[in-house]
């Protein structure tokens, strides 16, 4: 598929609840959730292996009353960022919602790699949104702004 990767400047942190459950995925039971994910590909690789883009997946917690202390958050800056909907019968399918997320990831690689961006670390945060019948996947990667 054809994704359409933006770039988003993000003034306000994405603040989640620090997860104290055994929660690894993301769930129907929640409006917004935040999971993390390492990226293994070499900056320059032209033919990247997709299941390295999303290691070590931490599930970072749900979305966060304005009265919680402890956070997590997807800090202010400069992001590429690509999302995509799925209706309620896709998104209750894993291994559908692994092929999207792999497929988001490799769309923000070779994004940045036409356009000469840098990545500002290896995290890539994955959120999900609840919208009416769907679920909206979004994707943020840090980036080094060029001047």
């Amino acid at each position: 598929m054809n994704y359409q990767v933006k770039h988003l400047k993000l003034f306000e942190p994405l603040n989640f609840s620090v997860k104290t459950s055994s929660e690894t995925d993301f769930s129907t039971e929640f409006e917004e959730q935040l999971i993390s994910f390492v990226n293994k590909v070499p900056a320059n690789s032209i033919n990247p292996e997709k299941s390295n883009f999303l290691t070590e997946k931490k599930y970072l917690g749900s979305k966060a009353n304005d009265s919680e202390e402890n956070l997590n958050q997807i800090l202010p800056g400069d992001y590429f960022f690509v999302q995509y909907f799925l209706d309620e019968k896709d998104f209750c399918d894993k291994n559908k919602i692994t092929t999207l997320l792999e497929d988001l990831a490799e769309a923000i690689f070779l994004e940045a790699l036409w356009q000469e961006i840098k990545f500002a670390d290896n995290i890539i945060y994955a959120r999900k949104l609840k919208e009416g019948k769907f679920a909206v996947f979004q994707l943020f990667v840090r980036i080094i702004k060029n001047n």
